[in-house]
């Protein structure tokens, strides 16, 4: 019989049994690599592409599937066979996304920001060493950046990353992003002397830029927002077409949303490098 340890009771009052191996489960491991091929190709995958891509068999594949199908995770179209995500995780999200209370407490200054710029305005948090947008209003003109709710990117491509990033120490950055940095497009910075130059810049004006480093012809500028003890909690970003982005707006929509994050800084108890407590 495998050992196990009870661990902390859970809120129903029930201990949890944790193996003392603490090995992964590996059919988890294949489920969630499932439901982030689906997030990334909605809609067009069946049983033997997911197979192919995954490299796993076509019946541990189906057998995935079907249990994630009987808990609404994903659903399968029945003319094409394809499977998309499922609406169980329209509610998981929705609660996830609750428990980011920096969302509330941002939500004001990036509807100010937005009615300021007309541009689309997103807040984004580090997790995992991506960068997840967890807040976005879009720009209601006509040609702009769609951004996504819910989606995550390489951080260092992204001018909400950099704005993140840079307020952690250097150790913490490549503990976060590894070794090797991402290319996203053939502007993204994928040397660690560069990014370290980056973002040394970011600290000095107060703002990250980015320019067609995630998506060409995309131009984002952001600033991070602290926490009442000092330390970053996430940034907030102005985005839209290059050709609406020219140098001295790209400076003056720094200054826009360093005061944006600054007014949801203050909210969170943080004064002009100080903790309130």
């Amino acid at each position: 019989m495998r050992n196990v340890r009870l661990a902390a009771p859970s809120r129903d009052g029930y201990p949890l049994a944790m193996p003392s191996s603490a090995r992964p489960v590996h059919s988890v491991g294949k489920a969630i690599q499932i439901l982030e091929l689906l997030e990334r190709h909605p809609g067009s995958l069946g049983v033997v592409e997911i197979g192919r891509r995954l490299r796993l068999h076509k019946s541990t594949v189906s057998r995935l599937l079907a249990t994630m199908a009987r808990h609404d995770l994903v659903a399968r179209d029945e003319l094409s066979g394809a499977f998309r995500l499922g609406s169980a995780l329209i509610a998981l999200g929705s609660t996830a996304l609750r428990q980011f209370d920096i969302r509330a407490v941002a939500r004001p200054a990036l509807q100010r920001l937005a009615q300021r710029t007309r541009e689309t305005v997103e807040l984004g948090v580090l997790e995992n060493g991506r960068l997840v947008e967890i807040d976005v209003i879009l720009s209601p003109q006509a040609i702009s950046h769609r951004g996504l709710l819910g989606r995550s990117y390489h951080a260092h491509c992204t001018a909400l990353g950099k704005a993140i990033l840079a307020e952690l120490p250097l150790a913490e950055c490549r503990r976060l992003l590894g070794t090797r940095l991402q290319r996203c497009t053939p502007r993204s910075i994928t040397e660690w002397e560069r990014l370290d130059l980056e973002l040394a810049g970011v600290r000095r004006q107060g703002f990250s830029v980015n320019v067609e480093e995630l998506e060409p012809g995309l131009v984002s500028v952001a600033a991070p927002i602290y926490r009442a003890d000092g330390h970053v909690a996430a940034a907030v970003s102005v985005s839209g077409p290059l050709f609406r982005f020219p140098a001295p707006r790209i400076k003056e929509y720094g200054q826009y949303v360093r005061e944006a994050a600054g007014a949801a800084s203050l909210v969170l108890g943080h004064r002009n490098g100080t903790s309130v407590g």
